[in-house]
């Protein structure tokens, strides 16, 4: 009966392009009305749009792949997201202003809330997909396709959206400090605000139900590109500033910063995920699956690291970097030693200045009276 039921779903989906594959033909005598009212109203009237079965199955086990490799990535990298957490805590304790220790704080405990909710929605969502979809009717695949707009993926989305709006501020406020210049701070600033606008948008449009639109790189759906690819630019915008600016202002601050300080302060890895998950996403790669958590991760990680550079000595990035002086050697006098006849003092002389002494030491300190054989 099963059987019969898949057939006559395949029977009535029109011939979809080479893209998703080849459909295969029906069996049987299932084209009558009742069948096909059965059918329809137990397989498919909850996948909105086009069914799960135009995508061939190499397409389908692609899209888990990617997915399951997305989340074991995730999981390692939020490990060392944890460590580095506690030396952002432990370095940002260090600062000296109230406020700018509860706002580095507050920055990393929020960043590395977000990036715990991301992993486990993304987590449960995968094992339910392998355990509710295999146990039902269809399958994984089908699990994603039905249960986009769920409240994990909302909550996952809601995390991205909290975890990038926080690491792009905390980013430009960085490039105004280092740059300082109208020509630089206002256009970058317009740029992040816009970068914002969009990504609201799209985790709005996310949330909505009824929509195409998912968390992940799904191959049946259409994704929103223009949102993705502007947010990923403005990524390596920052770590291109960043890097201009230590590079070319060697003069100032060039025997502070290395060559793996430069990488920590212009967030080198942060723009070079970016890159890869801009070109997968844009690409319609279903690698995208993959690097999504990553990004997540590495955005904790990334303002983590400077954080913890930060006050641990090396050097002060949050601060103007031309308010570090250069160290200046500065010679001073040999001291001329005096010749023992100047400095010669009877004995005489040493027990008056004693005796004068311990009379400072009882008027002033101890407040008592002055013994009779110390008065004069």
């Amino acid at each position: 009966m099963a059987d019969g039921i898949v057939s006559i779903v395949h029977s009535s989906i029109p011939a979809p392009s080479t893209v998703y594959g080849t459909v295969t033909n029906a069996v049987g005598s299932a084209s009558s009305s009742a069948a096909w009212a059965q059918a329809s109203s137990t397989s498919v009237t909850s996948i909105p749009g086009p069914t799960a079965w135009s995508v061939d199955s190499t397409a389908q086990r692609s899209f888990l792949r990617s997915v399951n490799a997305g989340v074991y990535i995730g999981a390692v990298l939020l490990g060392v997201h944890t460590i580095t957490f506690g030396r952002a805590l432990v370095a940002s304790w260090r600062a000296e202003r109230l406020g700018r220790r509860v706002m580095f704080l507050l920055i990393a405990s929020v960043l590395y809330a977000m990036a715990n909710v991301y992993e486990i929605c993304n987590i449960v969502f995968t094992v339910n997909s392998w355990v509710i979809g295999e146990g039902s009717s269809g399958t994984s695949y089908t699990y994603f396709i039905d249960n986009q707009n769920s409240g994990l993926e909302i909550a996952a989305t809601v995390a991205v959206l909290i975890s990038t709006v926080l690491t792009d501020g905390f980013l430009y406020v960085r490039c105004a400090a280092l740059w300082s210049t109208l020509w630089v701070t206002v256009p970058l600033g317009l740029l992040t605000l816009v970068t914002y606008a969009l990504d609201i948008m799209q985790a709005c449009w996310t949330a909505t139900p009824g929509n195409d639109n998912s968390l992940w790189q799904i191959p049946l759906f259409s994704q929103l590109t223009i949102s993705v690819a502007l947010a990923q630019s403005l990524h390596v915008i920052f770590t291109v500033l960043s890097v201009y600016r230590l590079v070319t202002k060697r003069d100032l601050f060039g025997q502070l910063v290395g060559i793996k300080g430069m990488a920590i302060e212009s967030a080198l890895t942060y723009g070079v995920v970016s890159v890869v998950f801009l070109a997968t996403y844009c690409a319609q790669n279903m690698a995208a699956n993959a690097f999504l958590p990553i990004v997540v991760q590495i955005q904790g990680i990334v303002v983590d690291m400077i954080l913890a550079r930060c006050y641990r000595g090396e050097r002060t990035p949050v601060v103007r970097p031309w308010a570090v002086a250069p160290a200046t050697i500065v010679q001073l006098p040999v001291p001329v030693q005096a010749s023992s006849e100047a400095s010669s003092v009877t004995y005489d002389e040493k027990l008056a200045l004693a005796m004068m002494t311990s009379k400072w030491d009882h008027e002033i300190d101890r407040k008592e009276p002055v013994p009779p054989e110390y008065s004069v």
